[in-house]
């Protein structure tokens, strides 16, 4: 280590004031240098006046602030413990710039063009006027408040922006400014520590390896609080996110990018477009094809590639209403009938919701195709149809005005719909003004009476259909599913381990009444009895403790509807 710098300062620092409170450097038009791999420690405020040069090379730690009236320069290490106050020329060099404590300024009346500028601790460093950076900006876990100003980043380097969970925050025309001449991403790792925390970042990707600077700023507040009314929208605008928007703007060159905004789905809500104030007329206006990604890694982007409307400033996340849909289907129709629906070009993952005048009836909702029941006819009925996006956006509706010419109305009961196969299930026609009736039992049987039974013997769920028709010969179709049963369900295999998964031990069935079940183990001793019809083990033995593994005989006695008791018999394994 060198020594030379000592005898140096002595020299040169023609004031030196010390307290016992609050010791001071200060050289009033001294000429110091300090020479590489030096130290300075100043257990107070450092301050460089008049005429004078402060050269340092070395490392110089202040504990409270370091004003600069003169000429600070050198390649060395500043490490600053209250403000940073420069208030005439700063050389940066290739020096670095540490702000270590928590709350800091960075101000005075000269613009300081930093090299390299590390933030330490988890304060705010507010700048109080426009500063620079010719390399690199080390975040960290700090919040850099820019205020009204601008922190510009010269380096067009990707990674010239280094952080950890700390952000850059600005006010009105403050802006976060990058220099950018390479096409990969640009993060602008905005936030805001006003009201509600929020970290929301920005990246940009420009078009070519031209240069270009962009600023950005997140504005954390509604965005109708700036004069931006989020009432004010265009058509395919469904809503614009309250809590925040961002602003971002070109501030010189001619190069367009892609813009990747973030957000929190888990806080902000989900949004699947971008809106951008548009002028002359002064409303939000929909940025559509927006590609929106739900990754949340934590954070969803929505982006848009190759922006070219720069003008334009302040950008807001959006719901986009999908498109007005247009109903495919037959027009006119039999009164009585039952046909089918769609929606040319659905939007993705939407879901849907149709409705129909009194002389219709939709069977079931919210799938792109509908059925829909015309009634006995003789009108004119209008269907509707809307899509609600995935993050839950409405379409306009969409209307297909229907004419229904007078028909039959095909209908039937069928009972039991549920039950176990060998059991008869009695369909009733009420249908209206039918002259033939053909059945289908959805077991390749039919019948061509107008209330038939029919008995299934193959467990599973069969679409039993009834066709009408009248001697106009216009149809009818009427449709149920019958659900046939083995009757009975018993697990053969559980883990009572308490994952969640399995746990339990439960038998169900139906037509029948379960009054008793006991489980044995290979032993015949009793682990387990119950008359409740709602079986359900968990694995706990009579004795208090859990069962082990192995194999149990289970017991069930049983009353069917018709009064007959029967005795079933089966087993299940226990494992963990």
């Amino acid at each position: 280590m060198k020594y030379r710098f000592i005898t140096i300062i002595c020299l040169f620092c023609f004031s030196l004031n010390l307290t016992a409170q609050q010791p001071l450097w200060y050289a009033d038009g001294a000429i110091v240098y300090t020479d590489y791999q030096s130290i300075i420690r100043v257990k107070g405020h450092m301050q460089n006046d008049h005429s004078g040069v402060f050269t340092n090379h070395g490392t110089t730690t202040i504990d409270s602030s370091y004003i600069n009236d003169a000429t600070t320069q050198g390649n060395g290490e500043y490490q600053v413990g209250l403000h940073w106050v420069n208030n005439h020329l700063f050389i940066s060099d290739t020096s670095e710039v540490l702000l270590t404590s928590l709350n800091q300024l960075i101000t005075g009346d000269s613009i300081s063009k930093f090299y390299d500028l590390t933030l330490l601790q988890n304060g705010i460093k507010i700048q109080t006027l426009d500063a620079r950076c010719a390399r690199y900006l080390h975040l960290n876990d700090a919040e850099l408040a820019t205020d009204s100003f601008n922190m510009f980043i010269d380096n067009p380097d990707l990674a010239a922006i280094s952080r950890n969970t700390g952000f850059v925050s600005s006010l009105n025309q403050g802006r976060l400014v990058r220099f950018m001449m390479n096409t990969g991403d640009y993060l602008f790792p905005t936030g805001s520590s006003l009201g509600v925390l929020r970290y929301r970042p920005v990246i940009l990707s420009a078009d070519a390896a031209n240069p270009v600077r962009y600023g950005v700023r997140l504005a954390n507040n509604d965005a109708g609080m700036d004069g931006y009314n989020r009432q004010l929208t265009d058509s395919n605008v469904c809503e614009l996110n309250p809590l925040f928007y961002h602003l971002l703007t070109r501030k010189d060159g001619n190069t367009n990018c892609s813009m990747f905004i973030f957000y929190d789905p888990a806080n902000d809500g989900d949004w699947d477009g971008l809106s951008c104030w548009h002028q002359p007329i002064p409303q939000w206006q929909d940025m559509s094809p927006v590609i929106a990604s739900t990754a949340a890694n934590p954070l969803n982007y929505n982006k848009k590639q190759s922006w070219t409307g720069w003008s334009a400033e302040p950008y807001i996340l959006s719901k986009v209403r999908p498109a007005r849909p247009i109903i495919i289907g037959n027009n006119p129709v039999c009164g009585g009938s039952t046909e089918i629906y769609t929606i040319q070009n659905p939007a993705n993952n939407a879901t849907f919701h149709w409705s129909v005048t009194a002389g219709g009836t939709l069977n079931g909702n919210g799938q792109a195709s509908q059925s829909v029941y015309w009634g006995l006819g003789g009108t004119s009925d209008t269907l509707s149809l809307t899509q609600t996006s995935a993050i839950g956006c409405s379409s306009w509706p969409g209307i297909l005005n229907v004419i229904v010419s007078p028909e039959p109305v095909a209908s039937f009961n069928a009972i039991p719909t549920t039950a176990l196969g060998s059991i008869p299930i009695v369909f009733t026609d009420s249908s209206m003004n039918a002259a033939i009736w053909t059945w289908d039992f959805g077991d390749g049987t039919g019948a061509i009476i107008s209330s038939p039974e029919h008995i299934y013997n193959t467990e599973g769920t069969y679409q039993v259909m009834l066709v009408i028709q009248t001697a106009e010969g216009c149809y009818d179709t009427a449709y149920t599913s019958i659900t046939i049963i083995d009757g009975l369900h018993i697990p053969n295999v559980f883990s009572p381990n308490g994952d969640g998964q399995n746990d339990l031990f439960e038998i169900s069935g139906t037509n029948f009444q379960i009054f008793y079940c006991g489980i044995f183990n290979r032993w015949g001793h009793k682990v387990f009895e119950t008359d409740n019809p709602q079986i359900s083990w968990n694995g706990l033995t009579t004795t208090g403790s859990m069962a082990v593994e192995g194999t149990y005989f289970v017991v069930l006695r049983i009353k069917l509807l018709n009064g007959e008791d029967i005795e079933y018999g089966s087993t299940v394994n226990v494992y963990y």
